[in-house]
């Protein structure tokens, strides 16, 4: 009987985390380069996450001078 109980309370709360709705317009996606940003987007240079364009400042995606 104890063990039918925590299955169904386990089985509500796996249900009720499944229904949680997510938005990830508010969500932060970190990244290294520009392309791995969505389109519209771009990498932060300071904080290393995709913010939209427009925002923050960009990467400077020159090349690095070996000498």
């Amino acid at each position: 009987m104890k063990s039918l109980l925590c299955l169904a309370l386990f089985g509500a709360l796996s249900v009720s985390a499944c229904l949680e709705e997510t938005d990830l317009d508010e969500q932060v996606f970190p990244c290294r380069s520009e392309e791995d940003c969505i389109e519209g987007e771009h990498c932060e240079a300071q904080r290393f996450v995709c913010v939209p364009d427009g925002e923050g400042a960009v990467l400077d995606a020159g090349v690095v001078d070996g000498g």
